[in-house]
């Protein structure tokens, strides 16, 4: 967890800077495959709610899988090329962690994602669905979940809420974390 701190540390304009993002914008970051499971047709009729509200955001995708050429499509269709961008498969994850300012798991399914871990990790809220293992949340205020038969606009509003809410001090999320035996030390 300290490494991914630092990283983070070093990081905050990672994804700014990568993809020529402007600053007022809202970085959204969704990992996972790209497989019905993930639920990414969410995400994009999150994002597409989002444009129609005037919402200043960018989403980036991160992974890959058979539903890639078919998002790409619903993206195109939904005229949000310039919103969302596909990073692919890529091992700078804490990077992009540290870029973005909140991470959503729309998941249908799930058990414990260790891309959960790591934004917690990097100090990076996250919206997450209510299928997702609790486990997850480990304690240092970064993990919110909700259901995914509210509505888009409860989405829209509870990741802003959760991107402006204060959060724990470092050292006392870099301590939670070390206590629950994730530490490389």
């Amino acid at each position: 967890t300290f490494v991914f701190n630092e990283i983070s540390k070093k990081n905050n304009n990672f994804l700014n800077d990568h993809l020529n993002i402007s600053d007022d914008k809202l970085i959204i970051v969704q990992i996972g495959r790209l497989h019905p499971i993930k639920n990414h047709k969410f995400s994009i009729r999150l994002a597409q709610f989002m444009k129609e509200s005037n919402k200043k955001f960018h989403f980036v995708f991160v992974g890959a899988g058979p539903l890639l050429e078919e998002i790409e499509k619903e993206v195109e269709k939904n005229d949000l090329k310039g919103d969302i961008s596909f990073l692919g498969l890529r091992a700078d994850i804490p990077n992009i962690l540290s870029g973005a300012d909140i991470m959503i798991l729309p998941s249908i399914i799930e058990g414990f994602p260790v891309t959960l871990v790591e934004s917690q990790a990097v100090g990076i809220p996250a919206l997450i669905s209510n299928s997702i293992s609790k486990e997850v949340d480990l304690g240092v205020g970064l993990v919110n979940f909700k259901s995914l038969d509210t509505s888009l606009e409860e989405w829209c509003d509870d990741i802003y809420k959760i991107h402006s809410k204060t959060r724990i001090g470092e050292g006392k999320r870099l301590e939670i974390l070390k206590d629950k035996g994730f530490d490389i030390y």
